[in-house]
């Protein structure tokens, strides 16, 4: 029964748009079951200058590996470089969020929540 089956590969087409981001922020689920609930990846491209909404603290971890150009990593008051090909991870216990640093080229990365 394929219903049943497990799904186990996404296709681009399976991505989930997410509309509330800030301008110049594009931010894609790439996974679009309920299950695991506690996991949460998503594709994240940030037009020069622009940076995601601050969060606030909150459970669990933050993982993320930076595809092409470089990001400005923001826990509370530090500031990490992220460049490509690096990976990022920490506690979600502090304000954070990501800015991109150039003023002429985009940066994408993976950004992956598990609460």
């Amino acid at each position: 029964n394929l219903e049943n089956k497990e799904k186990i590969v996404f296709t681009k087409e399976d991505r989930i748009p997410i509309y509330d981001t800030p301008k110049g922020v594009k931010e894609e689920l790439l996974l679009t079951m309920s299950e695991p609930e506690n996991i949460e990846p998503s594709l994240v491209v940030l037009q020069p200058g622009c940076s995601t909404d601050i969060e606030k603290p909150h459970e669990g971890v933050e993982l993320g590996y930076v595809i092409e150009g470089e990001i400005e990593l923001y826990l509370n008051k530090e500031v990490y470089l992220v460049r490509k090909e690096e990976t990022f991870f920490y506690s979600a216990n502090k304000k954070h969020f990501i800015k991109n640093k150039s003023n002429s080229k985009t940066a994408t990365l993976i950004w992956i929540e598990i609460f």
